[in-house]
């Protein structure tokens, strides 16, 4: 499953590019990609999420970025198929809608 993330505020969206490439267990995952052109913002993540594990720990790690984030960040989650998940701030429930939204709807696999 690919996914792109998205802000129309530069400085929030390279600091999740660093905040998630240090993470060891999206190595790999996330790289810069273009933005859209309907959005503001000079680049957009793209995730390539290649089994469940994988979509757990990103819903994981965006929830703590923006939990650690002095003013609350508005990202846009796009999936392949369109659909967006607009998140702003965090509450206890922002991994797990994060992950709701990116789970194939298949059922749980080991691979995606």
């Amino acid at each position: 499953m690919q996914a792109q993330i998205s802000s129309s505020d530069d400085a929030a969206i390279d600091a999740l590019y660093a905040w998630l490439s240090a993470d060891r267990e999206l190595a790999g995952v996330v790289s810069p990609g273009p933005a859209d052109p309907t959005e503001l913002g000079g680049f957009d993540i793209d995730v390539v999420l290649t089994h469940i594990e994988a979509i757990a720990s990103l819903a994981m790690s965006v929830a703590a970025f923006l939990h650690n984030r002095p003013d609350p960040e508005r990202l846009i989650i796009t999936r392949p198929d369109g659909a967006k998940l607009e998140i702003q701030g965090v509450t206890e429930s922002t991994a797990a809608e994060i992950e709701e939204f990116l789970r194939p709807e298949e059922g749980p696999e080991e691979h995606i």
